[in-house]
């Protein structure tokens, strides 16, 4: 059974990753159909804008979840600070969505503990489906704790995806394999992710261990 959710598990994510991709690539295509349709039209410049800002989002897509779950997030110099710069990159093409990540000093986390923070930001970000704030707070030391709150009208997680982020058994589909994948991250780290749920309020947090030389 453990070996069968797996299968469905990763079926889920690179789903996930592929509807991830369909919005900005499909965008592209159809700024090629427009430039195709209206050469030298009034619309062929607003043809070249729509393929550079779906390339953009398409690429920084990719480079996120990269990170996000492939070996590259693995790797032992990758910090904090890439963290920021990668989900900065990854929301700067969902205006619903305003992130503050205040840049702090250099850490470095456990391997395996970017990939946790990356895919609590994706889990966090989820949590608006009206759109907000989503702020990341780093208090570093020997265990450094990452936190996310998710502020804006009706912010809130599902029942299922509370239980997932808890160690509890759900059902897995699109919606909950975000929540599922966090919890294995952090139970392969040794921690916990704690959950605080207020009005129009989401708080992700959770402790992992920092590499020193």
């Amino acid at each position: 059974m453990q070996a069968e959710r797996e299968l469905v598990a990763t079926q889920l994510l690179m789903s996930h990753l592929c509807h991830e991709l369909v919005s900005p690539v499909g965008a592209i295509n159809n700024g090629i159909e427009m430039l195709e349709d209206f050469e030298g039209n009034e619309l062929t410049s607003e043809a070249v804008a729509l393929i550079g800002q779906s390339g953009k989002a398409a690429a920084a897509k990719l480079r996120f979840y990269r990170l996000a779950y492939g070996s590259a997030g693995m790797a032992a110099d990758l910090g904090l600070g890439q963290c920021a710069a990668a989900a900065t990159e990854l929301l700067a093409s969902d205006a619903r969505v305003n992130l503050a990540w205040a840049a702090g000093e250099p850490i470095r986390l456990a391997l395996g503990g970017a990939q946790l923070v990356l895919n609590l930001v994706v889990l966090a970000a989820g949590a608006l489906p009206r759109g907000g704030k989503l702020e990341v707070v780093v208090d570093g030391g020997a265990r450094v704790v990452v936190g996310l709150v998710a502020t804006g009208t009706s912010a809130k997680l599902s029942e299922a995806i509370q239980a997932l982020v808890q160690g509890h058994e759900r059902v897995l589909d699109h919606t909950t394999i975000h929540a599922w994948y966090c919890q294995r991250l952090a139970a392969g780290l040794g921690t916990a992710i704690g959950l605080e749920i207020g009005p129009d309020r989401v708080r992700l947090a959770v402790e992992i261990e920092r590499l020193v030389d």
